[in-house]
């Protein structure tokens, strides 16, 4: 306390000494302490106003990163909906394809039975339709039911256990691009005791033709 005391005093000395050789220091003196006291006032007004803007364009940005990010999950469930939607269609459609390929496999039963056609027979003729349908942007089931085109075809055969069960990985492949490679042209099938071909033209002599 006594070294402040000393530190003031000397303080006071000095002052008074710059009085009594300057008369104006007192004026300037005055007027210099006012300015300080001006320019500190406005820097606390400045900093102030500075910290509220500064808190205000904050609150604007962490209020548009929510809207941002409740956007960003809105957009996220309705893909994710969207995405669920089209694969529960997908599957609808293939359990069609499938009792529809079923039934058409059905048709030809007695056939089976009779010349003893293999699991590869019956995909070379499902790929009949699959082949037609992509060609003419139809459906399986579209393709048919065209009349006079699949042999005792109908969409009231019965849908026996062996012939959908190989239907159901038969459409699952198709699906996802693994079935065997079979040109478009082949459209047409043909049964012999040999077995089941797609040919091009049975029109032809010599027709090209597949087998799975």
């Amino acid at each position: 306390m006594n070294t402040l005391q000393l530190v003031f005093e000397d303080h006071a000395r000095q002052e008074e000494e710059l009085r009594f050789r300057n008369p104006s220091f007192s004026f300037w003196y005055n007027w210099l302490v006012i300015g300080l006291a001006l320019i500190l006032f406005y820097s606390f007004v400045w900093w102030g106003k500075s910290t509220a803007a500064e808190r205000h364009d904050e609150a604007v940005r962490q209020s548009v990163y929510a809207e941002m990010d409740a956007e960003h999950e809105a957009m996220m469930a309705a893909a994710e909906e969207e995405q669920l939607k089209k694969q529960q269609e997908d599957a609808a459609l293939q359990i069609e394809e499938a009792k529809a390929l079923a039934r058409m496999w059905f048709g030809i039963r007695n056939f089976i039975e009779k010349y003893g056609y293999t699991n590869d027979d019956l995909i070379t003729y499902a790929m009949c339709p699959v082949n037609r349908a992509i060609a003419e942007g139809k459906t399986i089931m579209e393709v048919l039911k065209e009349e006079g085109q699949f042999i005792a075809y109908s969409e009231h055969n019965n849908l026996e256990t062996q012939f959908y069960e190989l239907a159901i990985p038969f459409v699952s492949d198709l699906h996802e691009g693994k079935l065997p490679a079979c040109d478009l042209k082949f459209r047409y099938a043909v049964f012999n005791e040999y077995g089941i071909w797609l040919v091009d033209d049975p029109g032809k002599t010599v027709p090209e033709r597949w087998h799975a």
